[in-house]
């Protein structure tokens, strides 16, 4: 009803059947301007409101889909009336995605540096500083480019197989029809060393098994489910043997479930919990 009632309030002072060419979040200052990020990168708030007054309007579909056009909006995304409304409600609609808060920051200064692949990549000091790289390392590795030392990658490929399939194409990883190949050929170039079945192993799920073991020893029930490298159970590969490579590398993942789509650790959760996050089947 609230919305109705704000949608009448816009009728009001809406033009109706206008476009005009974006003047904000250009990606370039010649023609044709087309926005960036593009639309597709925030959501509206309001579908109802951005539907009945925002929309881009239907016979600039094909100008908009073309990327030698210039982008159209609906005129009233850029009345002066509006358009603090257009902002804050229909950011997607009005291909104003630029002014959204998401994107109300700028990237670091070294982000071109380390898109350059003639560069040497640089990382924040504090990945290297010796009381945080482990926390950098178990918290961050993606931030401080150490993801070859996380446990994903804490493995060998097979003797003698060629992974380079796998390095040009990752997709091929996850693949139904190449997966299981993946896992037991070329789980260090697919990240799969944490997966069980991963190069014929079990790995450890978590990373103080060593430091257990004098304490609990393998006959304890966390050892056996948590530490079947360090233990040398192999039982988990007569369920992994070609069947599909989705499956969780950490023992409490489905506790944690609730956190595979929370910021920031969806990133962590759907990474090491991709079967309870539903990123695999």
């Amino acid at each position: 009803m609230f919305s109705l009632l704000i949608v009448c309030y816009f009728l009001r002072v809406t033009e109706s059947g206008l476009s005009l060419d974006i003047a904000d979040c250009r990606g370039s200052p010649v023609a044709p301007f087309r926005p960036v990020p593009p639309p597709s990168a925030c959501k509206n708030k309001d579908e109802a409101i951005c539907v009945a007054v925002f929309n881009p309007l239907g016979s600039d579909a094909a100008t908009n889909a073309n990327p030698a056009m210039t982008y159209k909006v609906n005129a009233n995304c850029l009345n002066a009336t509006l358009k603090a409304n257009a902002l804050a409600l229909c950011p997607s609609s009005c291909a104003l995605c630029c002014m959204a808060p998401e994107f109300s920051c700028s990237n670091g200064s070294d982000a071109a540096t380390n898109a350059n692949p003639a560069m040497t990549y640089k990382v924040n000091a504090n990945c290297l500083n010796a009381t945080l790289k482990a926390n950098a390392l178990a918290l961050c590795p993606s931030s401080c480019a150490l993801c070859c030392m996380a446990p994903e990658f804490s493995c060998s490929n097979a003797a003698g197989a060629d992974c380079t399939p796998f390095t040009v194409s990752p997709d091929l990883c996850t693949n139904a029809l190449t997966a299981a190949a993946a896992l037991a050929n070329c789980p260090n170039a697919c990240g799969l060393c944490n997966q069980p079945g991963a190069g014929g192993r079990c790995p450890d799920a978590v990373t103080n098994c060593a430091a257990l073991l004098p304490l609990l020893t393998c006959t304890n029930a966390y050892m056996q489910q948590n530490c079947m490298e360090t233990c040398r159970i192999t039982t988990c590969l007569s369920t992994t043997g070609g069947a599909s490579s989705c499956s969780d590398g950490r023992a409490n993942c489905a506790q944690m479930a609730s956190f595979c789509n929370v910021a920031p650790y969806s990133g962590v959760m759907r990474e090491q919990c991709r079967k309870t996050c539903g990123i695999c089947r």
